[in-house]
């Protein structure tokens, strides 16, 4: 897997993710950045050293567009860790958050957003605690 981003003039802001095996270049998806934000700006506690993140895909054109289905593939590839057998709700501490809406500037284009969160446990007197998320960054789309 790899990840490799760039800015030139002709391809300004753009952030390439592939898969590589014996040398040879499997696959790969190239997505132009827009709306940038660092995590530096915002204020939110970093999750903990070696903590796996819960991964999440919102929109159906995640299902249906062949071009975000292969980009969730690609994408999800990058943030999975190794399989766990069971989840404890101590070990949750970061949610990355995909959506795929559709361009308004560009008709049957989407623009997949990334959202980077901190998960807090509020406790509620019952079994479920309430979650509270705020935003770790970066955010881009």
């Amino acid at each position: 897997l790899f990840i490799f981003g760039s800015k030139t003039k002709k391809r300004p802001f753009r952030l390439a993710v592939g898969r590589t095996f014996d040398h040879q270049l499997l696959d790969m998806e190239e997505m132009h950045v827009s709306n940038y934000m660092p995590a530096s700006q915002f204020k939110a506690e970093a999750p903990r050293l070696g903590s796996k993140p819960l991964v999440i895909f919102q929109g159906d054109g995640f299902n249906s567009v062949p071009d975000l289905h292969h980009a969730r593939s690609l994408l999800l590839d990058v943030f999975r860790g190794s399989q766990a057998k069971a989840v404890a709700l101590d070990g949750l501490d970061h949610v990355v958050v995909f959506t795929a809406v559709e361009d308004p500037q560009e008709a049957g284009s989407h623009i997949i957003c990334f959202r980077h969160y901190r998960m807090v446990f509020k406790r509620t007197g019952t079994k479920l605690p309430f979650v509270e998320l705020n935003e770790l960054g970066p955010r881009f789309d």
